[in-house]
């Protein structure tokens, strides 16, 4: 048993960081692929920082279809601060969910997706070279 444990636990983390980066980035391009909608959207809250997260700007944006209000605060946290209250921004949602949106300001790069997957596959490989060796 203790064998099997020493040769599976080196694996884990590699497995776990590779599973979060891909899990996040296969969500974040199914919303691009499903939310095919556009409408207008405003920032009803600059997210100033002070609330739970004072690490950086959380604005909240406010949406309409076909006549039913929508909020929209999206995990991406800013710094510096990007939006202000008032400003207009463009709204990608799915017509069949309209409450699962983005928005287009966003500017995704996919950089920690990536940066999750690389250590992950970084650790599976440091882990496959001490087992062969």
């Amino acid at each position: 048993m203790e064998e099997i444990l020493n040769t599976v636990i080196p694996f884990l983390p590699g497995v776990v960081f590779t599973g979060i980066g891909v899990s996040v980035l296969w969500y974040r391009k199914m919303l691009r692929r499903e939310c095919i909608a556009q409408t207008a959207g405003v920032v009803v809250d600059e997210g100033d920082g002070s609330g739970k997260r004072r690490d950086g700007y959380r604005p909240i944006f406010s949406y309409s279809v076909q006549g039913v209000e929508h909020t929209l605060q999206p995990s991406t946290v800013y710094r510096p601060k990007k939006f202000s209250e008032g400003q207009r921004v463009t709204v990608f949602y799915d017509p069949s969910k309209p409450q699962r949106a983005y928005i287009l300001e966003e500017g995704t790069t996919y950089a920690l997706e990536r940066i999750f997957i690389v250590v992950g596959l970084a650790i599976l490989l440091a882990a496959i070279y001490s087992f062969v060796l």
